[in-house]
């Protein structure tokens, strides 16, 4: 047999443990997301600044495995992870086109399919950490896909940074 507690929000008797009171829905613990780096806006802002905007590639590359982590299923996995992969790609193609002094319309279409990767990876991010939560807390949390066709990873950022 479990141990059990009272919440200490409504007096219920739930098992110790749990993320939240099933009676009052109150959380026992402040809901986070471990192991992703870079939460904070101000520093992803600053560094993505400094980079002249390659700090995105850069984030997704360091928090895969993060994000890895806190996805429930092997399709999500992959849909990231494949994502992730063409991203780089994209970003390889789209220096070796600068490089070779490419036609300005093939740049272009280069930095279109760079934006669209982009909003593709940061709205499958922001699915996980949906499923993540309602999984784990119970809780439904609304994503906004205007913010992340117009914001994207910044969106994201923002988005993780006030998760608790």
């Amino acid at each position: 047999m479990s141990e059990q507690i009272n919440c200490s929000f409504c007096g219920n008797i739930v098992e110790k443990g749990l993320a939240n009171c099933t009676n009052c829905g109150a959380f026992f613990e402040e809901p986070k997301l471990s192991n992703v780096i870079f939460q904070e806006f101000g520093w992803f802002f600053a560094l993505y600044l400094i980079t002249k905007g390659w700090f995105g590639l850069i984030w997704f590359l360091i928090n895969a495995k993060a994000i890895n982590n806190i996805t429930l299923t092997s399709k999500d996995k992959l849909k990231l992870n494949g994502l992730i992969a063409i991203l780089f790609l994209e970003v390889t193609l789209y220096l070796v086109m600068c490089g070779s002094f490419s036609p300005w319309h093939i740049t272009a279409c280069s930095i279109a399919i760079l934006y669209f990767l982009y909003v593709s990876l940061t709205y499958r991010t922001l699915r996980i950490i949906q499923k993540y939560t309602k999984n784990k807390y119970g809780t439904d949390i609304e994503v906004n896909p205007y913010y992340v066709v117009l914001f994207n990873i910044f969106y994201l950022i923002h988005f993780i940074d006030t998760y608790s």
